[in-house]
C-alpha cells in the first residue's frame, strides 16, 4: 500500500543535486507525473531517466517509500508494482528497465 506523501522519507540529497529530471530542458514537469497512462510526454520522461546517474538510487527510494505515482528511476507505477510483487532479484530491477 502506498504511503500518503506527509508520511514518506525524504528523498536522497543526491536525486535533487544529479537527477536530470531536476534540470531537463524539453520536458515540463508534468512529464514526470503522467495524469493517466503513459502517453509520449511521459515516455520520453523515461527515456532520460536511461542515461541518469542517480537512476538506481532514485528506484531504489521509490520503491523503500512505496511510491505510487510519477516515473521514478524509469519506472511507471504499474512497473513499481511489477518489481514489488515479482521474483526477481533486486539487483536486476534496474536492469529490467533499461
Amino acid at each position: 500500500m502506498a504511503r500518503a506523501w506527509a508520511d514518506t522519507p525524504p528523498a536522497p540529497r543526491e536525486l535533487y543535486q544529479e537527477g536530470h529530471c531536476r534540470s531537463h530542458p524539453d520536458l515540463p514537469p508534468e512529464a514526470w507525473f503522467p495524469a493517466q497512462g503513459l502517453g509520449e510526454v511521459a515516455r520520453q520522461a523515461r527515456k532520460v531517466c536511461r542515461s541518469c546517474p542517480v537512476r538506481d538510487l532514485c528506484l531504489a527510494w521509490a520503491l523503500e517509500a512505496q511510491i505510487a505515482d510519477g516515473i521514478w528511476g524509469g519506472t511507471s507505477p504499474t512497473d513499481r508494482k511489477w518489481i514489488t510483487t515479482s521474483d526477481i532479484p533486486a539487483y536486476l530491477h534496474s536492469e529490467a528497465f533499461a
